[in-house]
């Protein structure tokens, strides 16, 4: 989420976010046409697992609900489908971020 939208006061959080989601794609470019190899990133917004939960339950995100950013906060099933997509053995997508925040960084 950070590494997708501004979010004033985040620049280093926000850097190390962004320097992930780069290096993928240089990976995904430099391993494209070896064998079943895909390099991709699933970018979640605020979801109510780990590290969030906590601030979830302190109020710190309601106002992306009040503004209606989103409809509700993300849960563990929808990063983890997100992640079975990237998984699929077919699969012909590398070097690609997929946003699963609901629409937060719009």
């Amino acid at each position: 989420m950070q590494a997708n939208a501004l979010f004033p006061g985040s620049t280093a959080y926000a850097a190390q976010k962004a320097a992930l989601q780069t290096g993928a794609r240089i990976l995904a470019k430099e391993r494209r046409g070896a064998a079943n190899i895909r390099v991709n990133v699933v970018s979640p917004g605020v979801t109510a697992a780990g590290m969030a939960e906590a601030s979830i339950a302190a109020g710190k995100y309601d106002r992306f609900i009040e503004d209606n950013a989103i409809a509700r906060f993300g849960r563990a099933g929808d990063i983890a489908r997100a992640v079975r997509f990237f998984l699929e053995p077919d699969n012909y997508v590398t070097g690609q971020v997929l946003s699963v925040d609901g629409g937060m960084t719009l």
